[in-house]
């Protein structure tokens, strides 16, 4: 008898318990379990497409910018990295830094915009190590269209 009515309580512990983590939890970003690396919960690509070996944010920009912080601001309190990329053109030194700079041009658009927090933030330039389309055509041609598409800014939001 003793038994069961433990039973009994410490399910109904368990059952409470669970109700109010998932309460506690609600609204908030999945978290890493302990030990693990953070992974990414979301991303967004913006087509800020900059102009060849630029760096610049333009008037252009502003609809695509916009909705880089409000898909930022889903998130409070996470950790975003932004990463940039260049097109093939130039040397992979030179396209480094052009990433950087252009991720390091959105983080602070995000961090004036008033969509995060700066130490919630970074930026990371990989050139173009790292293409969503062909540089050249099948023939081995310039593929401008491509190029375009590869000088872009990801965002990815972390799990803590």
């Amino acid at each position: 008898m003793k038994t069961m009515t433990f039973r009994r309580v410490l399910s109904a512990i368990v059952i409470i318990f669970s109700i109010s983590l998932l309460f506690a939890c609600a609204g908030e970003p999945p978290k890493a379990a302990d030990n693990q690396p953070p992974t990414v919960i979301d991303k967004m690509t913006l087509k800020v497409l900059f102009d060849y070996n630029k760096a610049t944010l333009t008037k252009s920009d502003i609809d695509e910018l916009d909705k880089a912080i409000v898909f930022v601001k889903k998130y409070p309190g996470s950790h975003i990295i932004l990463e940039g990329h260049t097109d093939s053109l130039g040397t992979d030194k030179y396209n480094l830094e052009l990433s950087q700079k252009r991720a390091e041009a959105v983080r602070q658009h995000l961090i004036q915009a008033g969509a995060v927090a700066e130490g919630k933030i970074s930026a990371t330039g990989f050139g173009s190590a790292k293409p969503v389309a062909p540089n050249k055509t099948n023939e081995g041609k310039d593929n401008p269209e491509g190029r375009a598409q590869n000088r872009r800014v990801e965002i990815m939001i972390m799990s803590d």
